[in-house]
Parts: structure tokens; sequence; C-alpha cells
């Protein structure tokens, strides 16, 4: 008769930094008297899961910094592109917008069912077809004819392609990191405001030396690169959790249990019962309403109506991308610290960005029109660096690939009705910015009020 094995004391190791414990159990096996010894090691990491915040989750940050310098960097630079394609084309501005409000819409509302394939097949294998498909629709924009074939290349194929770069990017960081999140992805969103001052340096001498048909040639190969930095999004180890309180000496094989989650499980559209969760998806939809049309018409607005020269008119993207490396930079230093609220900073600033916008009417000056840059940059990038850190406070961790993917798809339902809308109205206005800019502003004031209103139920539910 076969006994039951006998299971002795667990025996636990470190390896040579003191991270990892290996756990080995020892049986004794009897069976028609003969003895044999079975050993099961488990690979034990410590309860503050050793792998995150330090080591590869630094490698992933720094993939995707280059993943939003490429996507962000070449999105807004469109509006260098903007004049151009109006003087090529003869079109209006209104049909003209088009063609960003559909780059940006594609990248941003593909979030959910990227999000989706995320959890099905993993970041790296969608980051890289991202990449390819991004390459591929800007490449192909340097034949374009008017304004439809740009509208499907470089509008629906490349912001397709990026937003299967983005939302890998987003999800790779936030799960990586826990502690040091607001700073890693303040690191990783840096990138955006990076990649906003490069690539309009960038696009600005490509489009003098090799025309717009060059340019995107070029800028297509630029974008191929997101394949490599797509190969290093490797999936983060399990974590474990332990059944019981009991030291880790006194711990038993049925007491660790990993953290793994089946695929099919991830993509649950409960989060939406969530109605904080709602709040602020209609909280970011309103700031990105008044935040994509102005960065659009800026450039546009200093040439038409202010009557600027065209390199003094470049330099206002310049000196915006400046000051939003400035504000992510500040959001991830300030975020996270005990004495510092994430929701109502992030309302404070938003209210200030709104009230910039629609003070920016009265700047007609150069001088004026810098300060405007300032404070409209600096507030923008600490928002796109805040808003995904608010979000994982207000969710789950089990939620955070739908949730980046439908926080995402609110930017982008934003920026598919907002610029177009923004450029009808400049056209029935005949150029007139006046009424665009106060519109902006007010809807970017509205966001950040319900992110007050999030912030003061979170305060009376603690009393």
């Amino acid at each position: 008769m076969r006994m039951p094995n006998k299971k002795k004391q667990p025996d636990f190791g470190k390896d040579r930094g003191g991270n990892e414990r290996f756990v080995q159990f020892q049986y004794d096996d009897a069976d028609q008297g003969e003895e044999c010894d079975r050993t099961d090691t488990v690979v034990v990491r410590n309860r503050k899961a050793d792998a995150v915040d330090q080591g590869y989750a630094w490698v992933i940050c720094f993939a995707a910094c280059f993943l939003y310098a490429t996507t962000d960097g070449i999105c807004f630079s469109m509006g260098l592109l903007f004049p151009v394609f109006m003087e090529k084309f003869g079109e209006l501005a209104g049909f003209t917008s088009w063609i960003s409000s559909v780059l940006l819409g594609s990248m941003m509302l593909s979030g959910p069912f990227v999000s989706y394939l995320v959890t099905q097949f993993g970041a790296r294998p969608v980051c890289m077809l991202g990449a390819i498909l991004a390459a591929a629709g800007t490449t192909a924009s340097m034949m374009a004819t008017g304004v439809w074939y740009l509208i499907g290349s470089l509008g629906f194929v490349t912001g397709f392609g990026f937003g299967c770069m983005m939302i890998p990017a987003l999800v790779s960081v936030t799960v990586w990191f826990d502690k040091r999140r607001p700073l890693a992805v303040g690191i990783a969103i840096c990138g955006a405001g990076t990649g906003m001052f490069l690539y309009s340096s960038i696009v600005r001498f490509l489009l003098e030396h090799y025309d717009f048909h060059g340019c995107f040639l070029i800028l297509g190969a630029i974008v191929l690169h997101g394949c490599v930095f797509g190969l290093l999004l490797r999936p983060p180890p399990p974590r474990p959790t332990y059944n019981d309180t009991s030291s880790s000496a006194n711990a038993t094989k049925s007491d660790i249990e990993f953290e793994t989650q089946s695929p099919q499980n991830k993509f649950d559209v409960a989060i939406f019962r969530n109605w904080k969760y709602d709040a602020f998806l209609l909280s970011c939809f309103l700031f990105s309403l008044g935040f994509f049309p102005v960065f659009m018409f800026v450039t546009s607005r200093a040439l038409k109506e202010l009557e600027w020269g065209e390199d003094e008119a470049a330099f206002l993207l310049t000196a915006i991308s400046i000051a939003n490396i400035c504000g992510r930079l500040l959001c991830a230093i300030s975020l996270g610290r005990s004495f510092i609220n994430n929701i109502a900073a992030l309302a404070f600033v938003m209210m200030l960005g709104g009230v910039t916008v629609a003070l920016s009417m009265i700047c007609n000056g150069y001088h004026t029109m810098m300060v405007f840059c300032a404070f409209y940059g600096l507030s923008g990038g600490f928002m796109f660096v805040g808003l995904p850190i608010v979000m994982a406070e207000l969710i789950l961790p089990q939620h955070v690939e739908i949730a980046s993917g439908f926080f995402v798809f609110s930017v982008g339902m934003a920026a598919l009705l907002g610029i177009p809308t923004a450029g009808v109205l400049v056209d029935k206005t005949s150029g007139n910015f006046t009424l665009l800019f106060l519109m902006a502003g007010s809807t970017i004031s509205v966001g950040a009020l319900i992110l007050l209103g999030i912030f003061l139920v979170n305060k009376f539910s603690e009393r």
C-alpha cells in the first residue's frame, strides 16, 4: 500500500542579489519499501515584486519613450504640414483638417480594439505590427494626389499603426511599475514632448529640402524603427501572493499562488460600473476636445490673423514643445508625493490650461504669444502624464488594459470631432479664430470641474 507523501520543512534560499527566494519542498515517497526523494523548487519573488520598479522595467520605460516620441511627434507636426496641404491641393481648412483629425482619431479610437489584441497576443507582437503598418502608411503618403488619399494612407493606416504602437507602450509601463509609476510614466510620456520638439524641426527641415514627398518617405523609415523597440516590450513576471499571513519561514507550497489571468478574463467591460472612471473619461474627452484644435491652428492664426512670417509662426510649436517637456517632467516629479493629491493637482492644472486658451485671444504680440505657449505647453504636458496616473488610481490592477484602451478612445473621439469642427468654425467666421479659442478654453475648464468633483467626493468619503 502506497503511503501518503510527507512534506518536509521548506528550504528557503536567496540569489546573489538577495532578491529571489528559492523554495524547495522535499517529499519522501514510500512505495513497496523503496524510498526516493523528490524536490519541488519554486522560485518565489519578494512580496514587493522585486522585478517591478527596477531592472528590466527601466528598459521598458526607455522603449516606451521612443515609441511615444515617434507617434506623438509626427502627429503633432501636422500643424506644419497643414498649410502645405491647403496650398498643394487647394482645399479649405475644414476639409483639409480631416487629415490630422483622422490620424489622431484612428490612433486613439483604436484603443479598445488594440487593448484587446494586447490581452490576447501580448504587447510585443502588437507593437511590431503597428510599426510596420504605420511605416507603410507614412511611406505611401509620399504619392498623395489629394486630401482623400492622405485621409486614407496617413489618416487611417498610419493612425491605426500608431495606436498599435502607443497602447502597448502605455500598458507595459503601467504594469511594470508600481511605487515608481508616476516617475516612469512621466519619463515615458516625456518622449512625446521630446518628439514634438524634435519632429517639428525635422519636418520643417525635410519640407525645405525634399518637399512633402521626400518628407513622408524619410519619416516612414524612421517609424519602422518602432519594430526594434517593440521587441523590448516583454511581459512582466508573475507576482506571487500568499494564502495566509504567516511568515515566509513557515510558508508551504500550497500557501503560494501566482497572479495569472487568462486573456479571456481580462477584457471586462464591467469597469464602467465605476462611476468615477466614467466621469474621468468624460473629463479626458472635454480636455482633449479643447486642447487639440488649439495646437493645430495656433500656427495658422499667427500666419493669417497676426500676419507673422513662417519662421516666427513655426517657432510657436517649438516653444509649446519645450514647455510641454517641462510640464511632463514637473508632473513626474510632483505627482506621487505624500502632500499632493493627484486628482486635485490635475484639476487645477486643467483649469489653468482652459483659462490660458480662453485668454490667448488678447495675445497679439510676440512676447505675449510666448507667454501663452509657455502656459499652454506646461498644462498640456502635465495633463498627458497625470491622466494615466490618476486613471490607475481609480481602477483595479486587473483592469489596466481595458481602462487604458477606453481612456485613449475618449481622447481619440475628441480629436476626431474637435479638429474638423474647429476647421469648419474657422471657415464660417472667415478666418477669425476668436470664437474657436474661446470655446476651446471653456470646454477644457468644464473638464477641470468634473475632476474637481471627483476629488471632493473622495475627500468627503474619507471623512
